[in-house]
């Protein structure tokens, strides 16, 4: 093939948005879809080398597994070593096993099936995870393990069948992932079945460009400019405004990876756009965007880690300079080294690979189940305690009983839903109350609040449903959720509710508050409503180094409900509960312990013990009592 340095340049307008938004800066809020050019990239140069080595009669699967060894591997073991050492010394003990996790799913070319199955309700936020970028590597790598082998299989059949299977794949790929965005969106997000027609958009252009036997004069020059233009554009909306509540990927998707089609068809030296990307600082880039995509990672988790507050703009700007410094370091003397065929023989190539990804797993393996060896013991015991009160929750709050969250004992919400029965009828010696509740998680921690206080009540709520779903982000089960709520209250009667909700920036308006207020005040004779709880940001992590806290807990949200109240008309059935003074009445001076124990198990929900306190303090509220009577 002949090189197109465009498409280094394409590589640079792809990496150096993902780079900019996992620094947090919002003008690139949609900095995501360079994965997805990526992907489109990947797929037209891979199937132009199969096409040209097997009309050539030249193709081997040896010598196809053998370059992708040699273009991923060496700089991926690089930065999986790296990162070892750091997470020795900055790791919390559960930190340090979810890395160990990363380290061995990585070597074994499965991070994304990992991610996916890790990125339930109770797992570690996703940007102090440094290996969490390696989830598109492994997409790919699983590609190039099953493209190959497909096209051998059907080569004989021609193209005109080839082309056919393709796309129905495709299209059937591309049907899953606009569902699964919606159903399933961790899934869609990380697995190969709903990226794979992404892949299959560089796929299909390669056989075009193949088809025009790589002559970029097949039309005309003003419909080149045009399409070339027009390609920059989608992929240039995309970035500036796709953010998190973009279905993704999907539909939307089609913007940036037709944007990348267009491009790599019609962006030739002879248009604009072609010599634009083909200039040598912007090549540059693309050259050095692997080593750049890998170090970046890294560099930011760590860098998070080892900060007690959120980096701001000058660090990220440093740590993307840093990224640059050391992606040229691992470009100019691991990639280039180990590309070159005189410098390391095939045979150094799969035995060095297979050496270092056994190492890995290994590695991975001894550190996950003894990582007593790695951490101080004072530390590790804290953790087990972390761990033990994390459990404790989870039993406590009835998860996956009266509280969907993903999983539990049943095997999706509609199953949850139709053997939802938390009446709690049963359980005698407890208070009954006139109430239900409702919300997200936060509210079943009220509910395991009260009820370890003597309460019996009605209780059902799932993950990150909201109170008023006004924007269609929250997940589609939430709606079923809030409907078997509302049939449980109609069957017993009940007309007073308690709601309690995470609610996040996006939700802390006041028109969406009034909106709230007024849904549930219209559906209910009494609504009591919990103020935002305090989260405990990095105070997990000062209990587990030192065994006490120096922050505080983070009261932003609660400030902003109560500032926001000011300007909102309070129905007279709505009774608002300060969660902050509940969470804190008997602290004793320290809202973050409860005799030497965590109040919280994470950044905003209750221990067993913090729990206890939390339902003493509401139960004897002024208001409460309103529902003994």
């Amino acid at each position: 093939m002949q090189y197109r340095p465009e498409i280094d340049g394409l590589r640079s307008i792809a990496v150096l948005p993902v780079l900019l938004f996992h620094a947090g800066f919002q003008t690139f809020s949609g900095g995501f879809v360079g994965v997805d050019i990526f992907f489109v990239i990947s797929g037209y140069l891979i199937t132009s080398i199969i096409l040209k080595e097997k009309l050539e009669g030249n193709f081997q699967l040896v010598n196809f597994y053998e370059r992708r060894a040699r273009r991923i591997l060496p700089a991926l073991f690089l930065i999986m070593i790296f990162c070892i050492p750091l997470a020795f010394s900055l790791m919390t003990p559960g930190e340090l096993k979810d890395f160990a996790l990363s380290l061995g799913a990585t070597s074994l070319f499965g991070s994304n099936i990992l991610f996916w199955q890790d990125a339930g309700y109770f797992a570690g936020p996703n940007e102090l995870k440094p290996l969490l970028h390696t989830w598109s590597l492994a997409v790919e790598e699983q590609y190039y393990i099953i493209f190959p082998l497909f096209l051998m299989l059907t080569w004989n059949l021609g193209f005109k069948w080839i082309l056919s299977i393709l796309s129905i794949l495709a299209f059937f790929s591309l049907m899953l992932s606009q569902w699964a965005s919606f159903q399933a969106p961790v899934a869609n997000f990380y697995l190969l079945p709903t990226r794979g027609w992404e892949l299959l958009m560089g796929v299909f252009t390669a056989f075009y460009l193949l088809k025009q036997n790589y002559n970029f004069a097949f039309v005309p020059i003003w419909i080149a400019e045009m399409g070339s233009l027009l390609g920059m554009l989608l992929i240039g909306y995309s970035i500036l405004t796709f953010d998190s509540l973009t279905p993704f990927p999907g539909i939307w998707t089609l913007l940036p990876t037709i944007g990348t089609v267009l491009i790599i068809l019609f962006a030739s030296p002879r248009t604009f756009l072609g010599r634009l990307l083909s200039l040598k600082f912007i090549v540059g880039i693309g050259l050095i965007s692997y080593s750049l995509y890998l170090w970046h990672q890294p560099l930011f988790a760590f860098a998070r880690i080892m900060s007690p507050d959120d980096l701001n703009a000058s660090e990220y700007f440093a740590l993307i300079a840093l990224s640059f410094i050391f992606a040229f370091i691992s470009w100019k003397y691991i990639e280039k080294i180990f590309r070159d065929k005189n410098r390391i023989k095939t045979k150094n190539i799969f035995l060095g690979s297979a050496f270092m990804s056994i190492l890995l797993l290994v590695m991975g393996a001894l550190i996950y189940f003894k990582t007593t060896l790695f951490v101080n013991q004072d530390i590790y015991n804290r953790s087990v305690q972390l761990e033990s009160l994390q459990e404790g929750r989870k039993q406590n709050i009835q998860s996956g009983i009266c509280h969907y969250n993903g999983s539990g004992r049943f095997t999706s919400a509609d199953e949850f839903i139709k053997n939802w029965n938390c009446y709690h009828d049963d359980e005698k010696d407890l208070i009954s109350l006139n109430l239900g509740i409702y919300g997200d998680s936060h509210s079943s921690d009220v509910a395991m609040s009260l009820r370890m206080n003597g309460f019996d009540f009605i209780q059902i709520g799932g993950a990150n449903c909201k109170l008023l779903d006004e924007d269609g982000t929250q997940p589609l089960y939430c709606k079923d959720v809030l409907a078997s709520f509302d049939n449980a209250l109609k069957i017993k009667g009940i007309d007073t509710v308690m709601l309690a909700n995470n609610f996040d920036h996006s939700e802390l308006t006041s028109m969406n508050l009034q909106n709230i207020f007024n849904y549930w005040s219209q559906k209910h004779s009494l609504v009591y409503i919990l103020s935002p709880i305090p989260e405990s940001i990095e105070l997990h992590r000062e209990f587990l180094k030192f065994g006490d806290v120096i922050s505080r807990l983070s009261y932003e949200k609660n400030k902003l409900f109560y500032q926001l109240l000011k300007s909102i008309n309070l129905p007279d059935n709505i009774v608002i509960l300060d969660s902050a003074e509940f969470l804190c009445s008997q602290s004793k001076g320290n809202c973050f312990f409860v005799d030497s124990v965590p109040r919280m198990v994470d950044e905003g929900h209750l221990s067993i013990y913090g729990a206890k306190e939390f339902g003493k303090a509401l139960a004897s509220a002024d208001r409460f009592h309103e529902l003994m009577q």
